[in-house]
Order: C-alpha cells, then sequence, then structure tokens
C-alpha cells in the first residue's frame, strides 16, 4: 500500500477558524484535510474545463453585451442629433442678429420700381452701404458686412417673416427687401388752406 504524502499549509488563525466552522455546518466534509482536497480538485477541474481556475464562473456576456451596443449607438446618434439641433439654432440665430442689423437699414418704398429708381439716383462711387440703405439688395449688404449671400438672403427672409411690413423682390439673381409704405392718396390729401 502507498502510502500518502504530507503537505503543510501556512494559513492565518482565523482562516483556520473560518474553514473549522464550515467543515462543522458542512454535512459532506468531514474534516479540515478533506476540505483542502475538495477545493484543489474543484479548482483543477474549473481549469482544465476552460474556467478560470480560480471559483469563477463561466459567463455569456453577448445578450447583455448586444443590447448594450445597441443603446450606445442609440446613444450615439441622439449626441449627433442634438449636436445637429444646437447647429441649427446657431445659425438659426446668426440669422436672426443678421436680420435685426438688416432691418433698420431698409429703404421704404411702396414698389420694386422705387427701388429701380433709387438704383439709378446713386452716384458712380457710391458705397456698399449707400447701395444696400438705398436699394436693400443683398448683394449689397454681403459685401458691406462681408458675408455669404445666401445668409443675408436667409436674413432678409427671416426679417420679411417677423415684420409683415418688409416685403421681398426677389430678382432672380439676388433678392431686395424694403419696408413697404404705400403711396399716399392724393385724393385724401387736405388742399393747402383746406381745414379736415
Amino acid at each position: 500500500m502507498a502510502k500518502d504524502d504530507d503537505i503543510h499549509i501556512a494559513i492565518t488563525s482565523e482562516r483556520k477558524q473560518r474553514w473549522q466552522e464550515f467543515v462543522e455546518e458542512d454535512e459532506n466534509i468531514d474534516s479540515l484535510t478533506e476540505l483542502v482536497r475538495h477545493g484543489v480538485e474543484g479548482h483543477i477541474e474549473r481549469a482544465q474545463a476552460g474556467g478560470s481556475g480560480d471559483g469563477g464562473v463561466e459567463v455569456d456576456w453577448e445578450p447583455v453585451l448586444q443590447p448594450l451596443q445597441e443603446l450606445q449607438q442609440g446613444m450615439e446618434q441622439a449626441v449627433d442629433g442634438i449636436d445637429e439641433i444646437n447647429e441649427r439654432v446657431s445659425e438659426t440665430s446668426e440669422i436672426a442678429e443678421l436680420a435685426d442689423t438688416i432691418y433698420p437699414l431698409l429703404p421704404e418704398a411702396s414698389s420694386p420700381s422705387e427701388l429701380d429708381d433709387a438704383r439709378k439716383e446713386l452716384p458712380d462711387d457710391a458705397t456698399h452701404k449707400d447701395k444696400a440703405m438705398a436699394t436693400g439688395d443683398a448683394r449689397h449688404f454681403a459685401e458691406l458686412w462681408d458675408r455669404d449671400l445666401g445668409t443675408v438672403m436667409q436674413a432678409q427672409t427671416f426679417a420679411s417673416n417677423e415684420n409683415p411690413e418688409v416685403q421681398i423682390n426677389d430678382t432672380g439673381e439676388t433678392m431686395e427687401a424694403y419696408i413697404y409704405t404705400p403711396e399716399p392718396n392724393p385724393e385724401s390729401e387736405p388742399e393747402q388752406g383746406e381745414n379736415r
């Protein structure tokens, strides 16, 4: 008969006490030696079976990871959407500010033909500001402020939407904006010296 080898291990008294209490409570283990054998053999079996060997349980994370990845993608899309909204709000704010700047500079006219007349009366050396204020032409506002023509036209449209008295004349090449003021009705004007 083969003789068993003895293995001595050093453990703290607290650990020995905990192991001893476990042996007393567990009906399947009769001694500390059997508990150690059982623990070592279990560790070896788990390691050989592809487990961690540390008493851990092998977990299939795929059912958990896939929904988390989908959630992450959804959150990334939401962040992209929020960024797009913020960009649009910023653009709208820029257009609104430009419209507020343009509005007080718009000419008063009763029709686009008055803008044509004003254009004809401008001197050759008129500045972009003079041209913009006389004609409401988006090109001159764009040159005046070194802005994109499309942005200026959006601002003029915004000003028209916000202020019903602002009229737009789309010439095909540019956009003219003006503050509509009706022509005075000669019949309603009092004659000189006439009292109303």
